[in-house]
């Protein structure tokens, strides 16, 4: 699986080199930033889950896809880096909870996730459509996830068989454990107006352990989460010749750090002026034209 997971990436990034159209419609650096919130239900992809609530192979169909969701809610920021690639950052926090009938035991988990990801429309990308008002994008990224995990018995009285952390002290303190992860998935955007976008997305994201769900074993190689979200997206411009409080004080930031017109001044009043930085401006003829009266031509007289 981390195989595929790995494929998917190079995949991405194949494609950002591989369209050079791309890249003579880059947006300037002021253009086409974002930001918005997301919200949905999670599921488990590990050792304690039954497999019920994925989207293979059942997916929304069976009465399982439903079962052992929590919430998870988060909020993103990003630039459109042109019409096919955009650049994220997304922040993620909520629970996981899962179970499995043949052990007789089910898990909990607070998760907090922090995440870099590249997105890559296909529409745009194939020139599918043309001004569309629709996105299909697919994304893969990196990021860091912090959890802290119970798993229990359904035997004895729901009572804890095992923590993560594994420690009890720094359970018992709240400490969370932290490890890569490597989110990637599917998205849909459709826009609303020039600034409004509303989102659905679907994204698994691989973690580089095995204690997600509180225990270690050989019964499945991956391990992550599953997110299933909705969201809106607000798009926006930056202010240009500088931040917003300089444009509300009415300066330039070069203006502001050019010194050479008091410079000049206390060199010409000390007398070592060599140059002029302003180009000898006083000396230039006048812009107005002014008509110059031709010398009459004097003829003597033949003697």
């Amino acid at each position: 699986m981390l195989y595929k997971i790995k494929k998917i990436i190079f995949l991405l990034f194949g494609l950002f080199l591989l369209k050079t159209n791309g890249y003579g419609q880059l947006n300037r650096s002021y253009e086409d930033w974002f930001i918005g919130g997301h919200f949905g239900m999670t599921s488990l992809w590990g050792d304690v889950t039954d497999n019920d609530n994925h989207i293979l192979p059942g997916g929304p169909f069976q009465s399982g896809f439903y079962q052992d969701r929590k919430i998870m809610w988060g909020v993103s920021a990003g630039k459109n880096i042109s019409p096919v690639y955009s650049l994220r950052g997304q922040l993620l926090f909520g629970s996981i909870t899962s179970h499995t009938i043949a052990e007789k035991q089910f898990m909990n988990s607070t998760v907090q996730d922090y995440s870099l990801i590249f997105n890559v429309d296909f529409i745009d990308l194939f020139d599918w459509a043309t001004k569309s008002s629709w996105d299909f994008y697919g994304f893969a990224g990196l990021g860091l996830t912090r959890y802290r995990s119970t798993l229990s018995s359904s035997v004895v009285n729901d009572s804890i068989i095992d923590t993560s952390p594994n420690d009890p002290v720094k359970y018992n303190l709240n400490k969370y454990n932290s490890t890569f992860s490597i989110p990637f998935g599917l998205g849909v955007n459709y826009k609303i107006g020039n600034h409004w976008v509303v989102n659905a997305e679907s994204s698994i994201r691989y973690v580089g352990t095995d204690w997600l769900d509180a225990i270690v074993s050989n019964k499945r190689s991956f391990e992550g989460f599953g997110f299933l979200s909705v969201g809106i997206i607000y798009r926006f411009d930056l202010p240009r010749g500088g931040s917003i409080w300089s444009r509300k004080s009415n300066h330039n930031f070069d203006a502001q750090r050019d010194n050479s017109s008091a410079s000049y001044h206390d060199r010409r009043h000390n007398g070592s002026v060599s140059t002029d930085p302003f180009n000898n401006r006083s000396n230039k003829k006048s812009s107005v034209k002014i008509k110059s009266k031709r010398k009459k031509k004097t003829f003597k007289t033949p003697k």
